[in-house]
């Protein structure tokens, strides 16, 4: 008889539980590698970046140019990877309705996922996206975007044989197990079939999200864990040897942790491990982790390189920090680290600087080129209850869509990321997805009605279209370093710390209206003064906007503005001697003061000189509105003096 290729027994009972075991499986004659599928598929045609060469291997594959990580499409030309998770038919299952929303609305409306697939992926082709990341549905595939595959190797096989049990989420596979390598091998030989021989297959996830710290949430978890089996558990028995090779003698292993143990045997047996040296027991067991890791990620791509040499191993994604030798063995193994990250955008300034730091951390840890598989900025004017799930929430879809542009902006810039998959195609039902995954949050591109996020997919189109100026380090820099009047004109000194020439308009607004808009030329490590043409006097407070339109693909926005209050010649009554440094008068505006989030009063160092040194009056210095409501404010260095910093938040028309 022909050979049963994959699969695995099943015990069918109709509509009750139950557990069987004694099961025997024999198997002789192995296989061999898989015959690959025929399948009619249209020539690779995805958006590259000619202006990157590597190799054409006939499939996407990753190249280090310089000290930058380059994607690189079947045909040789440059690839950054710009994708969406879960763009299905089908969108999201509600347990409390008995059905999917989104479903009931794409059924009506083109009837089938072929249809529906035609118009899905036009959108994401024209919002400038090029992947269909994790959770794809099958019906979007060859029609201009790559693709990928989830494998699932190890929550799989979590739910046969767990170091770490499945409970709520995705567990983690007993990798010590004499199965382990044989259920990795049916499960790729299985993708493989199906998968060796096609051009848009981008590659393969491994897993998602696997519980590397246990239930514990501590680096060693998986440690933890397996001390909790019982003593003839591979995973148990692998921890006891690995202590008895460090250590050799029960005695030598009590002297070094702090420990009583009175044998092996006395270890083997017990649910905790642990002793006053804390130190060495962290150490001892975070060898373990290691040897996890090692078998888990070594195993997993050996099986991969054996039936599909292929196709890229695009690892784990880890949701977010992982055990350190979590890291190393994936960069040891995998093609690209792969991560999921939700991190925080500060609205006011503009910045994610806190995440360059732990994304730099994790590649300093794996040494492989790295890729964000998940990140999102639920809103809270969509109607939807966004209680659960991850995401920093923000209140409304334009603040949504500055977040985008910040953290994808962010992404692209960094030499050793090579991709980024926003989470993610369509919301999440209002109920919830199920009792033990509640998640309701305004995560999607589209809605449930199959509408698109206007604000959110112009963004999307625009910053999208940067990818390869911003990751090539070509991309201009534009910062506006300084607002002065000067021979009766108000002028902005505009830099550009850049790769290449830009030009921009520079936006002058003046006591909170649209003044003038200038048009600026800057060369590449340049610098130069922009005036305006009608300065008013006195202009009172002045922003200068550099590219406000942010039409440029610059790493970060918030360095091209910079302001001027200028009070000369404005009449107030004097303050109490000695009490005041400087006075902003008040003034009105039928325009928006939104952006007076920041202003800074510059004062000149023989002005201050009166007052006291800079320490002291530092002490002293408060700031107030007209309404007497205290203010945040500090003394700063700045220039040949010092420079008081007040932060006025969305200061209203007709106030002081």
């Amino acid at each position: 008889d022909p050979a049963v290729q994959d699969g695995s027994p099943v015990l069918r009972c109709s509509s009750l539980e139950a557990e069987f075991d004694d099961v025997v499986i024999s198997a002789s004659d192995y296989a061999g590698s898989p015959e690959e599928i025929a399948m009619e598929r249209p020539p690779v045609q995805v958006t590259t970046i000619p202006q990157v060469r590597g190799q054409a291997t006939g499939f996407f594959h990753v190249e280090k140019h310089g000290d930058i990580w380059w994607l690189i499409a079947p045909n040789g030309e440059g690839f950054y990877a710009i994708g969406t998770d879960h763009c299905r038919f089908s969108g999201h299952w509600c347990e409390k309705l008995g059905y999917a929303p989104y479903e009931r609305v794409t059924r009506e409306k083109y009837g089938t996922p072929e249809k529906w697939a035609e118009e899905a992926t036009r959108r994401l082709k024209s919002w400038n996206f090029n992947l269909i990341g994790a959770g794809g549905d099958p019906a979007a595939r060859y029609r201009g975007l790559a693709h990928t595959e989830f494998i699932s190797f190890g929550s799989s096989y979590a739910a046969i044989d767990p170091l770490v049990k499945q409970v709520h989420w995705t567990g983690f596979p007993n990798v010590f197990s004499p199965d382990w390598p044989r259920w990795c091998d049916k499960l790729a030989y299985r993708y493989a079939k199906a998968n060796r021989a096609d051009p848009w297959l981008f590659g393969y996830f491994l897993d998602n999200e696997l519980e590397w710290f246990g239930k514990s949430g501590k680096d060693v978890g998986l440690a933890i864990e397996a001390a909790k089996l019982p003593p003839d558990n591979p995973a148990k028995k692998a921890l006891v040897d690995l202590l008895r090779r460090r250590h050799g003698t029960i005695e030598a292993l009590n002297q070094a942790w702090g420990a009583k143990y009175a044998s092996w045997e006395d270890l083997a047996h017990a649910t905790e491990l642990s002793g006053t040296n804390e130190k060495t027991v962290h150490d001892d067991l975070m060898a373990f982790v290691a040897e996890a890791a090692e078998l888990y990620f070594r195993v997993t791509a050996e099986a991969l390189k054996r039936h599909d040499p292929n196709h890229l191993n695009l690892g784990c994604r880890f949701a977010g920090w992982a055990p350190e030798p979590a890291w190393r063995a994936a960069g040891k193994y995998c093609d690209i680290v792969t991560f999921n990250y939700y991190g925080g955008v500060d609205l006011d300034t503009e910045t994610a600087d806190g995440l360059p730091d732990a994304w730099v951390r994790y590649y300093e840890l794996c040494g492989r080129p790295m890729m964000i598989t998940e990140w999102s900025f639920p809103a809270l004017d969509s109607g939807l209850p966004c209680t659960a799930g991850a995401g920093m929430r923000v209140d409304t879809q334009e603040q949504k869509a500055r977040c985008y542009e910040v953290y994808q902006r962010l992404i692209f810039s960094l030499p050793f990321m090579v991709g980024s998959d926003y989470f993610m195609w369509v919301d999440e039902p209002a109920l919830g997805i199920s009792s033990t995954f509640p998640e309701d949050s305004n995560y999607g591109l589209v809605n449930e009605q199959d509408e698109p996020y206007e604000v959110l997919t112009a963004t999307a189109t625009r910053v999208n279209a940067m990818a390869y100026w911003l990751h090539s380090g070509l991309a201009p820099d534009i910062q506006v370093r300084h607002v002065q009047r000067r021979d009766g004109k108000i002028q902005a000194l505009v830099a550009n710390t850049g790769g290449s020439e830009a030009e921009c308009d520079v936006a002058f607004v003046v006591n909170g209206e649209k003044a003038e808009t200038v048009r600026a030329r800057v060369g590449a490590g340049q610098e130069v003064w922009v005036a305006m043409t009608r300065s008013p006097n006195p202009p009172v407070f002045v922003r200068a906007i550099a590219d406000p339109d942010r039409k440029l693909a610059e790493k970060r926005w918030d360095n091209n503005r910079a302001d001027l209050v200028d009070a000369a010649g404005v009449p107030w009554p004097q303050p109490p001697a000695g009490q005041w440094l400087a006075r902003i008068p008040g003034w009105a505006s039928t325009g928006t003061l939104g952006f007076l989030d920041g202003v800074v009063v510059s004062v000149p160092a023989d002005a201050l000189r009166a007052f006291g040194p800079p320490e002291q009056i530092a002490r002293r210095l408060v700031a107030f509105d007209a309404a007497g409501q205290p203010l945040p404010c500090q003394l700063e260095p700045w220039d040949d003096g010092w420079r008081v910093a007040v932060k006025i938040p969305h200061l209203p028309a007709d106030s002081g």
